[in-house]
């Protein structure tokens, strides 16, 4: 078994906020971590946003690659950039969140508002490499 240390950096007047968020962590993005390989996964934070990561796995590339592109890991990712997006839209900019996850008429709104150029940005996972015909995209990120 590896022992895996990471440093990240949280801004500081983010770090509360951060750190809510990781005490719920949804119970599937635990078990993915498990599945991937993740052992005795823990954050550590200091009071100036430096964060320290632990792990333990057998192979740390294998944990990684094990996350990359799984459902609930993009959901997550998604979920993270909407409520980021949706805290610095003081133009308030029509923009929604599109995952598998949501409700099939939560989904069927957001594809329809895409549809009729009412959104100025969607976040989303590959849910909407599903053939939903709408007119041009500026960027893709």
């Amino acid at each position: 078994m590896k022992r895996v240390g990471f440093i990240l950096k949280v801004k500081q007047e983010l770090l509360e906020e951060y750190k809510g968020t990781h005490k719920n962590v949804w119970p599937e993005m635990q078990q993915a971590l498990r599945d991937a390989g993740w052992t005795n996964y823990t954050l550590f934070a200091r009071e100036d946003g430096t964060l320290f990561g632990y792990l333990e796995t057998e192979d740390f590339a294998k944990a990684l690659a094990g996350m990359d592109g799984l459902e609930v890991n993009t959901r997550w990712q998604a979920e993270f950039a909407f409520q980021e997006l949706w805290k610095l839209n003081d133009d308030d900019l029509s923009i929604a969140l599109h995952h598998g996850s949501l409700s099939a008429e939560q989904r069927r709104k957001v594809e329809a508002a895409m549809a009729r150029g009412e959104l100025k940005a969607v976040v989303c996972t590959s849910t909407l490499d599903l053939g939903i015909d709408w007119g041009d995209v500026d960027m893709v990120i």
